[in-house]
């Protein structure tokens, strides 16, 4: 890490050192404290993970769990969960409950049941006969929207037929000799039921462990092991706290014969065949397999649902179809067949990937050698393509505010243009010929205009009326007032004709115009008779004023051209330096692929000593009690909920074998992961680590270039200035940028508390704390911004100077201060080129990758390949340029640096003369005025 030197070390001719052009020749150890505080948060990082590997089950962040949240595979779940030793794959079973709750409610609600049960003999008291008849709808109620749909065969009026429905109904569900044929029949007595349960089928499937995924309806018909010969059978009753449990109940032990048999079909027709406790630890009601529903592998321990031969001889190919629309099979193919064939093809074509990434660099390379030539034209390029933008802009949304209704936004452009040019010649004219024009005032519809207009709207040039044939002349014309080829509206005064045109006209001279409209000279939005396309005033006012606001800043814009023409020309002169040090020394990329190999190596470790502080969730996180309503357990919009009070939140889940005696049905299931002050410590040295890593890029860059640019022009690219910024940066600074690192942690830190206060007030239903908290975290960004903006400029003052952090960060705040437009300016065209050249690099690359794929490997698809070659530009581009754009910082507080000394202007680059002329004569070669300046002494070559 960082040297324990005291001593101040000075180069060779030190004597010298008021007259030399180095900023400070001395260097010693900054800010060692730093160091010392640095590796304390280590060994505190490294107390808290060795503390979380004993305790932490990084596993329960991915494991599959069941409806209840305990998790496949483990013998000991929360709350006593059930013991799911050997279960490890996630699949699913029916939910007895909603697929019986339709065909319930049909038996329950029909006619024929509603009329005994709100009958003389009925076995219901008086309020349970109400709360009957609201459970059902029969009459309006708070919950009701109206009458119940009752499925397949309707609203029953006899006992008999009835009870035929239900019975043939849950046959095809409790039946095993079909495999759930009949079920998906969309001619059987569920109807559609089976397709459009698949929008929902979470409601209709519950997830559970099971040792493999091959375990359905065929297991327990056709096999004749134990899991045949179990006879584990469940017989469906509704919720305990469902409203029409008395009433089920009461019908099925009525003995009153106007029941008919619908206590006997309640008897025999909603008992389920159920997996055996071996296969299937849950309640008997939770191991109902799904009838016509198998199941294979996918990755992850998850099972995957589809449907059996049985079903699919049944409804055909276009079920399956439908199945895969609604997310079942289409995940699948999705993340196994689909992925599989991507992966396939990249690693068929690995060695183009190879030779691409190479390519890729050398790209970047082209790139720069190209901007330090071009690099002016591509500024001024673009900053008279903003001029054009807002020009072009405003004219568009100017057009757009007088733009009649039926005409397209081209053509009212286009004769917007003609009118402005008709306008601005006629002026001209007239200005030359000192005569002041006719009056262009249109009255009415133009009969009595006296103008000189001889252009139509859409700019067609008018034939002279004495040239027009008497074919296109109405009876009643008016020729008294008609002169050359000027636009008027010749017709009798007082005709009641159809043949008037609305305003001036003219015959035009071209062949397939034979006439138009014209509109005063002068007029640049005529009116629009007929409507505009924005029909509200408002709203083309609105337009109005922002095509005025748009050619503000389009003037705007060139006046700050104008006055930053000085500012514009630096910063492209140290674009042009940057540039050129990069081609001097191409190695120094090297420094952010090792700073980014270092970041990702640290993010993976870090990532993975967190999973074992995450996954601990205390026992006592979730409550572990049960609830009478959903309400109670997940909330209201005002209300939180037991389950979900706090964040990371537990989820909501309903518990079939509630008792009557207590019918709390409703439990939590905890968060797979919880943040505690552990992972506080872990995630806040995390962030400094990655702070601490992009510091140091940072400032080896930065001496890198400062030695480089205070070399003499005959000595650069022969001095070892990027393993000499290294050393020294590795041997002084790193107290500093430690220092530097953890105030920018701090502030981050302090952004993501408030994002976690923010949730915690979200799941306690404030809003009013959520978005102060929401509002802070934008502060903090800003903040956040503003630091590493200080923090970059700190550390080029660490690089140059040697100066500690406090002392360079003040520093580059009063360089800032004082030379703000140059760092506006060089900032604002830096981020110009920043995108040009990620764009161009990766375009670049990914152009080049399809030709060498395409010729490499013609069996293939390119679509994957081509996908990654661009990643690999995007990356390859945002490291040179990020590199880059440190360089020209850095050259920027070099320039301000040496027009505080005295120097002869041997060092400076040639783009930069005119920004630094020589101070003072050179010195004599003999006096060693022109040996290199560096942070040391030597004159190693990299």
């Amino acid at each position: 890490m960082g040297s324990c030197c005291a001593s101040r070390v000075e180069d060779e001719g030190s004597r010298h050192a008021k007259e030399q052009v180095k900023p400070f020749s001395q260097r010693g150890c900054t800010d060692i404290i730093w160091v010392v505080l640095f590796i304390a948060g280590w060994v505190a990082y490294v107390i808290v993970t060795i503390a979380g590997v004993q305790n932490g089950a990084p596993e329960k962040l991915y494991k599959p769990r069941d409806f209840s949240g305990a998790y496949c595979g483990s013998e000991l779940n929360w709350n006593g969960g059930p013991n799911l030793l050997g279960k490890d794959k996630m699949t699913y079973t029916m939910n007895v409950s909603a697929m019986s709750d339709q065909i319930a409610k049909q038996m329950l609600c029909s006619t024929a049941t509603s009329g005994f049960m709100l009958g003389g003999s009925s076995p219901l008291t008086a309020t349970q006969q109400d709360e009957y008849a609201c459970a059902c709808c029969l009459r309006p109620c708070k919950h009701c929207i109206g009458s119940l749909k009752l499925g397949k065969g309707g609203d029953q009026t006899s006992t008999s037929g009835l009870s035929s429905t239900v019975t043939h109904r849950m046959q095809e569900l409790t039946l095993l000799g079909d495999n759930g044929a009949s079920f998906f029949d969309p001619a059987g007595w569920n109807g559609d039921f089976a397709s459009q349960m698949w929008s929902s089928a979470t409601q209709y499937l519950t997830q559970v462990c099971l040792p493999n995924c091959n375990t359905d309806y065929t297991s327990i018909a056709n096999n004749t092991s134990s899991i045949a010969n179990n006879n584990r059978t469940y017989t469906y009753n509704p919720s305990a706290d469902d409203p029409l449990r008395v009433a089920w109940d009461a019908l099925k032990i009525t003995n009153n014969g106007a029941a008919g048999n619908l206590p006997a079909t309640i008897a025999s027709q909603f008992t389920f065949q159920a997996l055996p406790t071996s296969v299937c630890s849950y309640a008997d009601v939770y191991c109902v397999p799904f009838p016509g529903m198998t199941f294979s592998t996918l990755a992850g321990d998850y099972c995957g649902f589809e449907f059996s031969a049985d079903v699919l001889n049944t409804v055909g190919q276009a079920a399956a179809d439908t199945f895969q629309s609604l997310g079942g099979n289409a995940f699948k193919d999705m993340s196994v067949e689909t992925l599989g064939t991507w992966m396939g093809d990249w690693e068929k074509s690995i060695d183009s990937f190879v030779i691409v990434a190479v390519l890729a660099f050398i790209i970047g390379v082209i790139f720069l050698v190209i901007l330090r030539f071009f690099v002016g034209i591509c500024v001024w390029t673009t900053i008279f393509l903003v001029f054009f933008l807002f020009l072009i802009g405003g004219g568009i949304v100017y057009v757009r505010s007088g733009q009649c209704a039926g005409a397209g936004l081209f053509d009212s452009g286009k004769q917007l243009i003609v009118a402005v040019t008709v306008a601005g010649t006629t002026a001209v004219n007239n200005a030359v010929q000192g005569t002041t024009g006719p009056s262009e005032e249109l009255i009415g519809d133009g009969a009595g205009y006296v103008g000189v207009q001889s252009r139509t709207k859409s700019g067609y040039l008018c034939k002279d009326w004495s040239l027009t044939g008497p074919t296109y002349w109405p009876t009643f014309r008016d020729s008294s007032n008609l002169r050359s080829n000027f636009c008027r509206n010749p017709y009798t005064p007082n005709s009641t004709s159809i043949f008037q045109a609305t305003s001036i006209w003219c015959f035009t001279t071209d062949a397939d115009v034979k006439w138009e409209l014209c509109s005063p000279v002068g007029v640049i939005q005529p009116e629009c008779k007929q409507g505009y396309a924005v029909n509200s005033k408002t709203g083309r006012d609105f337009l109005l004023a922002g095509a005025i606001t748009l050619w503000s800043l389009c003037v705007i814009w060139m006046l700050l051209i104008c006055c930053f023409r000085s500012r514009i020309n630096l910063a492209i002169a140290l674009n042009k330096v940057g540039a050129q040090f990069l081609s001097h020394n191409p190695h120094v990329i090297l420094i952010p692929l090792v700073q980014a190999a270092t970041g990702v190596l640290w993010a993976l470790i870090w990532a993975l000593s967190a999973c074992f502080l995450l996954s601990q969730v205390p026992d006592g996180y979730t409550d572990a009690g049960a609830f009478a309503t959903y309400a109670e357990a997940y909330g209201t919009e005002t209300i939180p909920g037991k389950c979900n009070d706090k964040w990371p939140t537990g989820f909501v889940w309903k518990d079939e074998t509630c008792t009557l005696a207590d019918p709390k049905c409703w439990r939590c299931g905890p968060p797979r992961y919880i943040f505690d002050v552990r992972f506080a410590v872990s995630f806040f040295m995390y962030l400094w680590n990655s702070a601490f890593i992009i510091a140091l890029g940072q400032c080896c860059i930065a001496g890198a270039v400062g030695v480089w640019f205070f070399t003499p022009n005959n000595e650069k690219g022969k001095v070892a200035c990027v393993t000499r910024s290294v050393m020294i940066c590795f041997r002084y600074h790193t107290g500093s940028i430690a220092f530097g690192a953890f105030v920018l942690a701090c502030v981050q830190f302090l952004r993501w508390l408030l994002y976690y206060l923010q949730k915690q007030a979200q799941a306690q239903k404030n809003r009013v704390v959520a978005l102060i908290l929401k509002v802070m975290q934008c502060c903090l960004k800003c903040v956040e911004i503003i630091v590493k903006f200080l923090n970059k400029n700190a550390y080029i003052q660490i690089a140059l100077k040697g100066t500690s952090f406090c002392k360079s960060a003040w520093k580059a705040g009063e360089i800032i201060a004082k030379n703000i437009l140059r760092f506006g300016v060089v900032a604002t065209l830096g981020n110009v080129l920043h995108y040009i050249g990620v764009l161009f690099i990766m375009s670049a690359t990914g152009t080049v990758g399809y030709f060498i794929v395409k010729e490499m490997h013609t069996d293939i698809n390119p679509v994957v390949p081509l996908i990654l070659y661009i990643v690999v530009g995007y990356i390859v581009g945002k490291l040179y340029m990020s590199l880059f754009a440190m360089s020209v910082d850095t050259a920027l507080q070099c320039v301000i640096e040496a027009e505080e000394l005295d120097h002869d202007g041997s060092f400076v680059p040639a783009a930069l003369r005119k920004v630094l002329p020589a101070s003072k004569a050179p010195r004599k070669a003999e006096q060693g005025w022109d040996e290199p300046v560096v942070p040391s002494a030597g004159k190693e070559t990299d």
